[in-house]
């Protein structure tokens, strides 16, 4: 039977020491993205303060910005008292900004000071616990910690933040990973594959509008039936890959039986060079037929319940999908839920216009908010 490992979570506001943190990283001459070194030379380096129940940590922490929320591998420093001593992270960020710390690994001092010119966080390098220290429990769970702290913030605000999951790297590869790409190439599809041609020729003959996918998708099948017949409309979710982020889209396609995959709305912009559609609710052609009045996406709508659930799950194998492509990358992976626009006025005189996102995740019920949303729409409110 696994052991549960609790994760005790620490706050740079509420734990940490910003006046010694700041002299500390002073003296030691500190420098950007090299946490771990900074902090093992200020724990071995300051006896007095750490030799008497000190612990050098290695762990994770989760820093929240304005547009996205970033977790990182990281190494600090702990008085006996539990209290933190980090010179690396005000290198980075203001003392106001929330920063959640994540210990997994602790060591004492007499065994920091035997690891000098060991490589960190050293549970990736000791030769037990795998290349990624995961292997360690403490660590794993600190980690698993870690990353639904990301997911909590991220998603309590509408539409979510940007997630970012980084490692213990070089900075040469975050900076090469985040770097513009080269000439454009046609894009490297997983699944099913993208039939660009027929993409771009729907596209044209529609023609397709900007951000209205799942509108274009159904009229592409309503109106060329001897092309999409046989075809599905499709609900669910894209992950595409550009050169400065990732982005999990609410998204809407085409999928037919011996041309893969047409989508007439990807087309109108920069196709990206890594894509994967991850499906969640199939309409065929004659269902279509019968939902052609229906608001979209029927998703977000419908009250099949059956429906509902794939949609849920479909949510959250792109949002796995996405993440394992963020730690990949260190691109920041941005959750794009479809949005509602709302236009409240009296007769043809518009006196408000909001756009406000669907939950994300999917919830497996509608939420209070898309309940009073819906409510909203009953009473008069023009949806686009």
């Amino acid at each position: 039977m696994s052991q549960e490992h609790s994760v005790t979570e620490k706050t740079l506001r509420d734990a940490m020491l910003i006046d010694l943190s700041q002299r500390l990283a002073a003296a030691t001459h500190a420098q950007p993205f090299h946490c771990a070194t900074n902090a093992w030379q200020a724990f071995v380096e300051f006896p007095d303060l750490f030799r008497d129940g000190g612990r050098l940590v290695e762990g994770w922490f989760v820093i929240e910005t304005d547009d996205r929320v970033v977790m990182n591998e990281h190494v600090w420093c702990e008085l006996a008292d539990g209290r933190i001593v980090d010179p690396s992270v005000l290198l980075l960020v203001a003392e106001t900004t929330p920063v959640f710390y994540f210990a997994g690994v602790t060591r004492t001092w007499a065994e920091a000071e035997a690891l000098e010119g060991k490589l960190f966080p050293h549970v990736r390098f000791d030769g037990i616990h795998g290349a990624d220290g995961l292997g360690h429990p403490e660590y794993l769970a600190a980690r698993a910690a870690a990353r639904g702290k990301v997911y909590a913030l991220a998603t309590s605000v509408q539409p979510p933040k940007g997630m970012q999951f980084l490692t213990a790297q070089d900075l040469d590869r975050v900076l090469q990973a985040n770097a513009p790409l080269g000439e454009a190439k046609p894009p490297v599809v997983e699944g099913e594959p993208l039939n660009l041609s027929l993409s771009l020729a729907t596209s044209r003959s529609l023609p397709a509008r900007p951000g209205r996918c799942w509108y274009n998708a159904r009229e592409a099948i309503l109106r060329m039936p001897q092309q999409f017949f046989s075809a599905d409309y499709v609900e669910g979710w894209l992950i595409g890959q550009w050169a400065d982020a990732l982005r999990l889209i609410e998204h809407g396609w085409i999928e037919t039986p011996h041309a893969g995959i047409v989508d007439p709305t990807i087309v109108l912009q920069e196709v990206p060079a890594r894509l994967e559609y991850v499906p969640g609710l199939r309409l065929c052609w004659s269902r279509l037929q019968t939902h052609t009045m229906c608001p979209l996406p029927f998703a977000r709508y419908s009250s099949w319940r059956e429906e509902l659930l794939s949609y849920r799950e479909s949510c959250q194998l792109a949002l796995a999908k996405g993440e394992q492509l963020a730690w990949q990358t260190s691109l920041p992976l941005l959750p794009e839920p479809a949005e509602v626009t709302i236009f409240l006025g009296i007769g043809s005189v518009i006196l408000e216009r909001e756009k406000v996102a669907w939950d994300f995740p999917v919830p497996p019920t509608p939420s209070a908010r898309v309940s009073a949303l819906l409510q909203e729409m009953e009473k008069g409110a023009e949806w686009l």
